[in-house]
């Protein structure tokens, strides 16, 4: 018996050893040190300001909250990378720039456009995803036209093995309709049904939709393509609906997930606040949005992380792996 002891206690403190080791493996985080990344990073609730004129060849991040401002009249920038995160804003002053050979990577950015151009009738703006449906694209809009359609709120929600779809605008000018399109991967959308809008009106109106042909998915998302008469168009959304019972609120997925992948946060409420850090306290991201999900790429290393959660009085916390 005695021998039996002896062998037991001895392994006893390699055991603990182990255990130990394995823990701190799991507690720690490698971060990319993103200033040997890019030539200039715009931190939240930061403007920078880069005057163009000619040739232009810069890698710049904005995080969240920040705000890059194109200035000067004109430029080409051929080689250079532009990555917008979500919350992030992108300010074109200038009445033309090309970025047809650019590496342009713009998160979406609910509460706001990601993209603003700001100056001129008719700016030539030049994009490597241009897209023909509209002038500009990646939630792009210029404000020197005022958009036709002042929406309130736009909602999702599952009633009964259904999509209840409600949408409220404060004014509309020279609005023809609102094509309700559905997608079960936030990439490829398809138009189920259209709405007729009032045309023209100065009072609040309610706008209701329910889907009852819902795909076999876990979650669907949904977004409103607002048409005018002129035929011009505006995006609004996407919501997203958790279509299989869950017990938690907040849904963050997929974990564990690839570096550079995006990583999903879906609530169960509308609008939340979300802060991205580590085991040590260090955050790389936060942000709000009006909506119930958001997407962002898992750009910060490897290890680890704290995914922060606000909705309303609630507040949770989910670890991630990022490898």
């Amino acid at each position: 018996m005695k021998r039996y002891l002896f062998i037991f206690t001895s392994l006893l403190p390699l055991l603990l050893t182990a255990c130990t080791t394995l823990q701190e493996e799991l507690l720690s985080f490698e971060p990319v040190e993103l200033v040997k990344t890019y030539d200039i990073i715009v931190p939240h609730n930061k403007n920078h300001v880069e005057t163009l004129h000619g040739w232009y060849d810069q890698d710049i991040l904005v995080e969240t909250g920040g705000t890059l401002k194109l200035n000067g009249n004109g430029g080409f920038l051929p080689g250079t990378k532009l990555h917008v995160q979500e919350g992030g804003k992108l300010e074109i002053n200038t009445s033309s720039l090309d970025l047809s050979s650019a590496d342009v990577d713009i998160q979406s950015n609910p509460n706001d456009c990601a993209v603003e151009v700001i100056r001129g009738d008719n700016p030539q703006i030049h994009w490597p995803f241009y897209d023909n449906s509209r002038p500009y694209s990646k939630g792009c809009i210029d404000n020197d036209l005022d958009l036709p359609v002042e929406l309130v709120s736009f909602t999702t929600h599952l009633v009964n093995n259904t999509a209840q779809l409600a949408w409220v605008t404060a004014s509309e000018s020279n609005s023809k309709s609102f094509e309700v399109q559905r997608s079960t991967d936030n990439k490829n959308w398809v138009t189920i049904a259209e709405i007729k809008a009032a045309g023209n009106s100065n009072v609040r109106i309610d706008y209701t939709y329910t889907d009852k042909e819902l795909p076999n998915t876990a979650i669907v998302y949904y977004r409103l393509n607002q048409l005018d008469l002129d035929g011009r168009t505006e995006i609004y959304g996407p919501n997203a609906i958790h279509l299989k019972e869950v017990d938690q609120e907040v849904l963050v997925y997929p974990n564990p997930i690839a570096f550079n992948k995006n990583l999903n946060i879906l609530s169960t409420h509308e609008g939340m606040s979300v802060r991205i850090y580590d085991s040590s306290g260090r955050t790389y991201t936060e942000f709000e949005t009006e909506l119930n999900h958001a997407t962002l790429k898992m750009i910060y290393g490897k290890g680890m992380l704290m995914v922060e959660v606000q909705n309303g009085k609630s507040k949770s916390t989910h670890k991630i792996i990022v490898n």
